[in-house]
């Protein structure tokens, strides 16, 4: 069984800043970016991000966050109000497994 989630919030959560994320994954191994290794890969968080192509490299920018270090946490700052928070494991190349894996959750940052 594979999966991912956050281990530290769940949807409903109201949040202060900064707030800390926890990224989970059962069944994969996580490594660095870069490194293509069948059953790894790495974190990215998307934030508000409403669809993207599951085809494709996950793109770099504000809304697309990049964990090609391994990291499995990050504490980092949000604008006040409602958020989406899309955790997605991907390979060593940015894309994401053929059964993506993938973890959402709503939380209001205050």
């Amino acid at each position: 069984m594979f999966k991912v989630f956050f281990k530290n919030i769940k949807t409903g959560d109201t949040l202060s800043n900064p707030i800390k994320l926890q990224f989970g994954v059962e069944g994969m191994t996580v490594r660095k970016a870069g490194q293509l290794v069948e059953g790894s890969g790495h974190h990215h968080l998307l934030i508000d991000v409403a669809d993207i192509d599951l085809t494709k490299p996950i793109p770099s920018n504000e809304s697309h966050k990049h964990f090609g270090g391994g990291q499995t946490e990050v504490e980092m700052t949000l604008k006040p109000g409602p958020h989406n928070l899309k955790m997605l494991f991907a390979n060593g190349v940015h894309i994401p497994h053929s059964k993506p894996l993938m973890a959402e959750v709503e939380i209001f940052v205050k």
